[in-house]
């Protein structure tokens, strides 16, 4: 749970230098657009993909929460394998 929202299907990889969100998980933990910043998401392709940076809020895994995570939340590529 997140926000008491969901349950949500999501992979937190521990070995990435950044945490990705897609753009459903972003709607549906924030009602209205959050102000962030802005990064720049590099693929094994090179291609490049803007992101949106945002604390998310916690992460309630059940035996673990995970507090003040940074995620890139955007339209990357990587999730269209799992549509």
């Amino acid at each position: 749970m997140v926000n008491d929202k969901g349950p949500f299907r999501f992979i937190i990889d521990t070995g990435s230098p950044q945490t990705l969100g897609n753009m459903a998980l972003y709607k549906a933990l924030y009602s209205t657009p959050h102000a962030g910043g802005k990064a720049s998401v590099y693929g094994v392709m090179k291609q490049v993909r803007p992101g949106n940076v945002q604390v998310a809020p916690t992460i309630d895994l059940g035996a673990i929460c995970i507090a003040n995570a940074v995620l890139v939340f955007g339209d990357f590529p990587i999730f269209k394998v799992w549509d």
